[in-house]
């Protein structure tokens, strides 16, 4: 210090030094320390600087310090004139940014209300630069004011949470103050194609970013996935992002010239073709969003959606191909599709085994095609139906038909996790499916196939073999029922059986595909175990021949009448048997039926395809103790006499009395082979030694 303190601190009237009136110099150094400038902007650390005072300026120095990772590259602070009433601190850095650290000061600054919060997740890569000029009223330090530009070098940027594409290799600046955002020529790749990205902010609190660029077939496939593998070439697009915290909206529309798309008909597309692609996503507010899309004149769709459990769900919307449908006014997905034509081998092909980052439920759909081919059969006017829980899936009765044999090498069969709440084929409701199966080359296997309703559940596995050259089809299955009754009348054999639950195990092969049941092909076995049910009196077909086995015309062949004991039909406790199924061909050895009125044994075999039978029965009636209390009317001691002599005989009656027959014939027609009088005369006098011999054992 040099000169009159009257003259201090030695300035003219202009505030600048005044050698003439004397000096004043003031200067230090720093090392490794922190500084604080401003309220809210992140602190300098490991900053060493130089600073001086000379008369009325200040001014410092560093090449060395960071704000949040951002290393200082050069860096001046100065106060021109510190002896005026309103002095103001001007800061003018460069800095080494990352764009990971830029994300973080811009985060951490006054620099985040200027771009709306845009960058809260963002997250960023690759090398930047990023010069800040700042200037902080000393008297007032919430007033300041700033403005700075970063440059992207070969960086890359994405924010997934607000569904922006992600921006590869940028290059180019942005420029912002605390008032406005802009671009400056900032190019990028996205979607594998570089792109011009136009930013603006302004006073609004309205972001907008202008995307025009090119996308190619690989940059498609790599962002949504490999569902999208049968896109080839590039394509122009634009796309306009508008944000104002804390709604966005995006839309994207190209002309798709230039991609060739080789999907099945009607979402093929030849290269040179043009044909209009519109996306967008808007936010009416910040739990709803509105995605429209569009492709050529056949797909529009619209889906409102909304937050629930912090995801995105679907309230109601629609998919329309080549349909005119405008609006969905119920709740979830409707799907609807009316098509001339569509090779439906070809979508499992191009479907089976990719995947995509967009999925969608489909709560109900109507699709009609007037032709379609699967599993290389032609069908026509096919009308499948998805309808809510209350009505189900509906098929078509041809799909049930195909044939595996003609399945090609080049078919794709996909792994299948299928559940449907409410099942309908042929106007009949099924009940509750589920299916599990996984594909490989040569085989399937079905981890599991289920059909449950109120009255049935029948579960299967196994595998279906070599499924696209000699097709072969092993299944396992239980099939528990507790109405048979019902069950048989659902099934058409309406008013054959009364009640009764019934479980059957068995084990089926077959030439041919699961849906190709074949049963003139059916190799296997099987149990049957039926418990409390009522076979009832019905002639025609495989009805009347349980007519016979059942006793419904035994009293004729005893020439006794016991129709009092029958009614209306045979009450049965059980029936259990073990089958053999081979060539269309059924036989047993152990068919057992028990009842109040009678047990019958069969054995034998029935020819399914013929409709025909060869039938070995024994029946023995339950009449002994009928007989005895009828005894009883005669007196006390004979009906004493004769309940104690049915008991100590085993039954002796219902011995002597039991019958065995043939059946054969058909089922339309069953023939009781008649036994001649000496027949009649032999089986009784053989059932009597029987009785005598069981009495001596």
């Amino acid at each position: 210090i040099k000169g009159s303190l009257a003259d201090f601190p030695f300035v003219d009237a202009n505030n600048r030094p005044d050698p003439n009136k004397g000096s004043f110099i003031v200067t230090t150094t720093g090392k490794n320390t922190l500084i604080e400038y401003g309220t809210g902007w992140p602190v300098v650390e490991k900053f060493d600087f130089n600073a001086s005072i000379n008369a009325g300026t200040f001014e410092l120095t560093s090449k060395k310090g960071q704000f949040l990772g951002n290393t200082i590259k050069d860096l001046k602070t100065t106060i021109p004139a510190i002896a005026i009433e309103h002095p103001i601190l001007n800061i003018q850095g460069t800095l080494n940014s990352p764009t990971r650290e830029a994300i973080k000061f811009i985060n951490n600054s006054p620099v985040k209300e200027s771009v709306q919060h845009l960058f809260d997740e963002a997250t960023g890569s690759g090398e930047g630069k990023l010069m800040v000029n700042i200037d902080i009223p000393m008297d007032n330090l919430d007033a300041i004011t700033f403005k700075g530009r970063y440059q992207f070098l070969d960086s890359n940027l994405s924010n997934s949470s607000m569904g922006i594409p992600n921006i590869e290799k940028i290059k180019g600046s942005v420029t912002f103050d605390e008032k406005n955002v802009k671009t400056e020529n900032l190019n990028g790749m996205i979607f594998g194609g570089n792109t011009n990205i136009a930013l603006t902010a302004d006073p609004s609190k309205i972001i907008k970013v202008k995307l025009n660029g090119k996308f190619t077939d690989k940059g498609i496939e790599e962002k949504l996935g490999t569902g999208f593998t049968k896109l080839n070439g590039a394509a122009d697009w634009e796309g306009l992002v508008e944000y104002k915290k804390p709604l966005l909206n995006i839309q994207i529309s190209s002309n798709l010239k230039g991609i060739e798309m080789g999907y099945p008909a009607p979402f093929n597309k030849a290269r040179d073709k043009e044909e209009k692609f519109y996306f967008s996503k808007k936010q009416n507010s910040q739990k709803n969003d509105e995605i429209e899309f569009k492709f050529s004149n056949i797909v529009n769709a619209k889906i409102l959606r909304s937050e629930k459990n912090n995801l995105m769900v679907i309230d109601k919307g629609f998919i329309a191909i080549n349909s005119d449908i405008k609006t969905n006014p119920q709740k979830g997905l409707y799907l609807k599709a009316n098509l001339p034509y569509a090779n439906l081998d070809d979508f499992i092909s191009v479907f089976s085994g990719g995947d995509s980052h967009y999925h969608f439920k489909i709560d109900k759909a109507d699709i009609a095609l007037k032709s379609a081919d699967l599993f290389d059969r032609r069908f026509n006017n096919i009308k499948i139906e998805i309808a809510p829980t209350n009505d189900g899936l509906k098929l078509p009765s041809e799909i049930k038909k195909i044939s595996a044999a003609q399945t090609t090498t080049s078919q794709k069969v996909p792994n299948l996790d299928i559940k449907i709440e409410a099942l309908e084929v042929n106007g009949k409701k099924i009940g509750k499916l589920e299916l599990i199966s996984n594909t490989s080359k040569q085989n399937i296997t079905i981890q599991k196939f289920k059909v449950a309703n109120d009255t049935n559940i029948f579960q299967a596995d196994g595998e279906w073999l070599d499924w696209n050259k000699n097709s072969k089809s092993n299944i396992n299955f239980n099939w528990k029922i507790n109405n048979l009754g019902n069950t048989l009348d659902f099934m058409g054999y309406n008013n054959f059986i009364k009640d009764g639950d019934a479980e059957i195990n068995g084990q089926f092969k077959w030439i041919g595909s699961p849906v190709n049941f074949d049963k003139n092909k059916i190799d296997g076995s099987f149990t049957l175990d039926i418990h409390k049910g009522t076979i009832l009196k019905v002639e025609p077909g495989v009805g009347r021949l349980f007519g016979l086995v059942t006793l419904q015309s035994l009293p004729r062949r005893l020439s006794l009448d016991f129709r009092d004991l029958f009614g209306s039909g045979f009450i049965f406790d059980s029936i259990n048997a073990s089958i053999r199924m081979s060539n269309g061909i059924m036989k047993t050895t152990n068919f057992r039926m028990n009842g109040p009125a009678a047990d019958v044994f069969m054995s034998g075999e029935t020819n399914i395809i013929k409709e025909t039978q060869d039938l070995n029965v024994k029946v023995t009636p339950h009449i002994s103790d009928s007989l005895s209390i009828a005894a009883l009317a005669g007196g006390p001691l004979a009906g004493a006499v004769a309940f104690v002599a049915q008991k100590i005989l085993k039954d002796p009656l219902n011995k002597v009395l039991t019958s065995e027959y043939r059946i054969i014939g058909t089922w339309e027609k069953p023939e009781e082979v008649n036994n001649s009088a000496s027949d009649k005369i032999k089986t009784t006098i053989d059932n009597t030694k029987n009785l005598f011999n069981d009495k001596k054992q």
